[in-house]
């Protein structure tokens, strides 16, 4: 399904010779993946490049496609009918279709691997495209549509990997799950050193990885100075999906003790997930509900808007059981941008994104005790914030521009 057409082209596009790139994502639009849709606009919006973007999975309605991405990119959605029936139906219908171009539909098939035949219902997006370059985001997703650099070898092919599919991902699937994509891919993406050297361990050639942080339009993160709160109504913020990784169990605890020096001191957290209800009621049993506020998921622009409001940012990120872990934690760059003090962990790239000391303070994995007594110290020392806060706006301008990593793409990921 097509959701828009691209309105690049004309005299314009005569005058400069345009990259095709195509966009490959799993979900979209996903609350915790905005870096995506800055990324797919960010190119929409240069001269050098006409977009696609294709999606995986999802149902997404026409409406649920962001503006103005409808009227400068290419959207296409895989779509798989559920029935047999209807499912055989939908596969003779792209055979027809495309009959004339039957050496690629029957190779696509020929290919050895799971899913065979349903390779088609993601290949008629692609097969009248004639894309210069190909960029999926995650390992995950360009493991599924890697048969198509075997239909089109002249294709570049970029791949992003951000987090769960560097450590869970092999961690459930075995370490060589990524055999066949490290030899055939042209160039990987990661956004810190510590992904890097993962990403290297798992088996990829380190002559193909570029270290690229991901980066955020800072003109729409305004910066505020955070003034002492009258009453001792300290606000601490947290923005993060309610899994494990985000250590919002951790987190609950430590606000816990905060209590107990400032009593009037509020926990506002914005998110949602599978543990939601665990939450709330681990909040319930601390007796600390009263005190903790539960958004749910929300929009980057009401979510900056609650942490406009509060004073301190504070994510206690962790390694999960199942060995998923964060990636560079673009949020806290988005809350140090914002003038935020922030509070974190000494997990997976963090500590490459945060001053320690300077903008902020991180911790060891799991030491509630530790995270509290940070949380009380900004607490108790509200003259420190305007300064903390300076220093963190000026070290994500300096490292953390959406312009930067577009630019960084281009020369180090999309170049011949």
């Amino acid at each position: 399904m097509v959701f828009g057409e691209s309105r690049l082209g004309g005299e314009h596009s005569k005058q400069i010779a345009m990259k095709k790139l195509l966009i490959v994502v799993q979900r979209f639009p996903v609350l915790s993946e905005t870096f995506i849709e800055d990324h797919v606009l960010g190119f929409a919006q240069r001269s050098s490049f006409d977009v696609s973007l294709l999606i995986l999975e999802g149902a997404l309605p026409p409406e649920d496609v962001p503006d103005p991405l409808k009227s400068l990119a290419r959207v296409f959605r895989v779509t798989r009918p559920k029935t047999e029936f209807k499912k055989t139906a939908a596969l003779l219908k792209i055979i027809f279709r495309f009959f004339h171009k039957w050496p690629l539909l029957l190779k696509a098939v020929s290919i050895p691997g799971p899913g065979a035949w349903e390779r088609l219902f993601i290949l008629e997006h692609v097969l009248s495209g004639g894309y210069d370059l190909m960029h999926c985001h995650f390992g995950t997703a360009a493991n599924t549509v890697l048969f198509l650099k075997d239909l089109f070898p002249s294709m570049k092919l970029v791949v992003s990997f951000l987090g769960y599919d560097i450590h869970k991902y092999p961690h459930e699937h075995g370490a060589g799950v990524y055999a066949g994509l490290f030899l055939r891919m042209d160039r990987a993406v990661v956004n810190t050193r510590f992904s890097k050297d993962k990403l290297i361990a798992l088996g990829c050639p380190p002559e193909k990885v570029s270290l690229i942080p991901l980066g955020f339009d800072l003109a729409q993160t305004p910066f505020k100075v955070r003034p002492a709160p009258s009453g001792g109504r300290i606000k601490f913020v947290c923005v993060g999906r309610l899994v494990e990784k985000k250590g919002h169990s951790d987190l609950l605890k430590a606000f816990d003790q905060v209590l107990d020096q400032y009593p009037f001191a509020e926990l506002h957290l914005v998110g949602d997930g599978p543990l939601a209800k665990d939450l709330e009621s681990e909040a319930r049993q601390l007796g600390v509900l009263d005190a903790v506020f539960f958004y749910g998921a929300l929009s980057r622009k009401k979510a900056h808007r609650i942490c406009d409001e509060c004073h301190i940012f504070v994510i206690a990120c962790r390694t999960a059981a199942d060995q998923n872990m964060e990636g560079q934690c673009l949020v806290l760059q988005e809350a140090q941008a914002m003038g935020l003090p922030v509070i974190s962990t000494r997990h997976n790239g963090i500590p490459e994104g945060v001053l320690d000391g300077e903008s902020g303070f991180l911790v060891a994995e799991r030491d509630v005790s530790a995270l509290a007594s940070k949380m009380c110290y900004l607490a108790g020392h509200p003259k420190l914030w305007p300064d903390m806060g300076e220093k963190g706006r000026r070290f994500v301008e300096s490292k953390y521009k959406l312009s930067d990593m577009l630019t960084a793409l281009e020369k180090m990921a999309y170049e011949a």
